[in-house]
């Protein structure tokens, strides 16, 4: 440690999340939108004197998502994964701490 504060500062980073699915065709291609939102917790595990600048960000962020999905990849009986095709997701996701405040 120096006189300013440690050498190294280590944080921890939690992130829970929901998100729901809806599909509106399936056929030999999927299309679906994707509606979720995710929270993002961190926390210093290493301490700084109050005199330390900058100050690393703190706190709980929020976010909300949306998404469409378009697949036309194949699942078969005996495939590890799916096959033959491409899934292609198209979305907007924002992390904000005043959302959190409206959230939690």
């Amino acid at each position: 440690m120096t006189a300013t504060g440690p050498k190294d500062y280590v944080e921890r980073e939690r992130n829970y999340g929901i998100s729901v699915i809806v599909p509106f065709i399936k056929t030999a291609t999927q299309h679906s939108v994707e509606i979720g939102c995710r929270w993002q917790d961190i926390s210093n595990l290493t301490t700084l004197y109050p005199s330390y600048s900058p100050q690393p960000a703190q706190g709980v962020l929020a976010s909300g998502k949306l998404a469409y999905i378009y697949n036309s990849a194949r699942r078969y009986d005996f495939s590890i994964s799916p096959e033959q095709g491409r899934t292609i997701e198209l979305g907007y996701e924002r992390f904000d701490s005043l959302l959190a405040a409206i959230l939690i």
